[in-house]
């Protein structure tokens, strides 16, 4: 009996219990390569925050990731002084650098350890260096359409303080609490913004898997990368907001520490909110991101690899394409890395 082959996608959990494995398996390699590659951001961070923690004039503002930080910049309130600003701008320039040299290098990783080959660092870099324009591009856009929008809708709201879902850190107490006062309005005004990048940031998601895997132009990449997405949005939705929940605790957690050091040193409350403290925060955050910085990467390339079938076996001609019901499915599984 003929039967019409069915698609056998990995769940959720599946995608997760998969990256959880590799990310165990390989971590020396996929954590050493973040750690190297972080170190120059790390330095120039510390660099731009270090006077903040040994003054209080200088109250930093806090920001999320690349090119939206410029929209706190710009349109943002900040006490940053101007050494600080030319700091901040130089940062940008690294992470839109060595970023997708990490993301390029942890997928083509991913397909080697998918070809069962040895992992190697040193093949990698011929596929990646002669598409690193293509790559920097690829990271741009996302965060310069999410900046774009973010610049709309704080004209539309005229809410210049929150663009990252945080307060700007005043060394004001009175403002502060203001602030604080009112974030919940603020986020439910900021809840289409949210909707539209997620859907905007959602179907960039797999340009940097496909220049990769499949050597495409940015047009080309994009336009596959809808494809991709269309086959599963729910589950690539689902999937982006889980990833980028584990891959931001550290995020958020240096943040909300940040806020609560620079509260009680403006009100003169807690003696523990000293320079140490400060750089504690910061190399908590700075080993927040090298550890969990890999498990996107890992979790959209099973994603990749996953929606690429399911998007072959419904393209696949039902007639010639075929085979019994015992035959095993040929489809992306957690064993099949």
């Amino acid at each position: 009996m003929i039967a019409q082959r069915q698609p056998q996608t990995m769940s959720l959990g599946d995608l997760f219990d998969a990256a959880c494995m590799l990310y165990r398996a390989h971590f020396g390699i996929f954590a050493g390569i973040t750690t190297l590659l972080y170190i120059p951001m790390a330095m120039m961070q510390f660099l731009i925050l270090g006077p903040s923690w040994l003054s209080t004039s200088l109250m930093p503002v806090t920001w999320s990731a690349r090119l939206d930080f410029l929209v706190v910049l710009v349109i943002g309130e900040n006490n940053m002084h101007p050494l600080q600003q030319t700091l901040f701008y130089l940062l940008v320039i690294q992470e839109l650098l060595f970023i997708p040299i990490i993301a390029g290098l942890l997928t083509h990783l991913m397909k080697q350890i998918r070809q069962q080959e040895q992992l190697s660092v040193r093949a990698s870099y011929p596929a990646i260096i002669p598409r690193l324009s293509l790559l920097i591009i690829a990271t741009i856009m996302p965060f310069l359409i999410n900046g774009l929008i973010a610049i709309v809708a704080v004209q539309l709201f005229a809410r210049p303080m929150v663009v990252t879902g945080f307060p700007l850190i005043l060394n004001d107490p009175e403002r502060l609490i203001r602030a604080f006062s009112t974030y919940f309005e603020m986020e439910v005004l900021w809840l289409p913004v949210i909707l539209i990048i997620m859907f905007v940031y959602v179907h960039l998601l797999f340009i940097t898997p496909i220049i990769i895997l499949e050597h495409g132009g940015i047009l080309r990449s994009y336009r596959r990368s809808w494809q991709l997405v269309r086959v599963g949005f729910w589950r690539t939705l689902m999937t982006l907001i889980c990833t980028k929940s584990i891959a931001y605790m550290h995020v958020w957690a240096s943040q909300t520490t940040l806020i609560f050091l620079l509260s009680v040193t403006s009100t003169g409350l807690f003696p523990f909110a000293t320079p140490l403290a400060f750089f504690i925060v910061f190399v908590g955050s700075l080993i927040g991101q090298v550890l969990l910085f890999p498990v996107g990467t890992i979790v959209f390339t099973l994603l990749y690899y996953d929606l690429q079938t399911r998007l072959a076996d419904r393209t696949a001609d039902p007639i010639t394409d075929t085979q019994t019901p015992d035959q095993p499915s040929s489809n992306v599984s957690i064993n099949s890395f």
